[in-house]
């Protein structure tokens, strides 16, 4: 009996070894269960900073967007009210200068018919005169 004590012994010591084995994969195992974990948690928290900063960076561009087209709108209609009114300023200078020159014109012509309507009405009283002295 005694040689099969060395054995039992030896065996018994071959599954203590197993046992140790396995609780060394067992752990090994744990752990690196836990760095996966650790990992898809670690992504999962990446990705949902990603959306967030995403949605940040589209909410900031369409801001933009209608800020830039404010801006733009208001920048037209300063430049349109400018050239509007320099349009209209010019528009009443040529007014004024073709208002002014069309006044000398007629002064002119005004000018022209007083003078002929004083020839004809002394042409008439002459003739006039003319008859009744003879």
């Amino acid at each position: 009996m005694q040689s099969q004590r060395p054995r039992y012994s030896y065996f018994l010591i071959l599954i203590l070894e197993g046992i140790c084995a396995i609780s060394k994969f067992e752990s090994i195992f744990m752990t690196v269960l836990d760095q996966v974990l650790e990992v898809e948690t670690a992504n999962e928290a990446a990705i949902n900073a990603a959306r967030e900063t995403a949605a940040k960076t589209v909410a900031e561009a369409k801001v933009a967007k209608q800020t830039a087209l404010a801006d733009a709108t208001s920048t037209a209609a300063t430049t349109i009210e400018s050239a509007t009114q320099k349009a209209q300023t010019k528009a009443d200078t040529e007014a004024v200068n073709i208002m002014t020159q069309a006044t000398k014109e007629a002064a002119a012509i005004k000018s022209t018919i007083e003078g002929r309507a004083a020839e004809l009405t002394k042409t008439v009283a002459d003739a006039f005169n003319s008859i009744k002295a003879a």
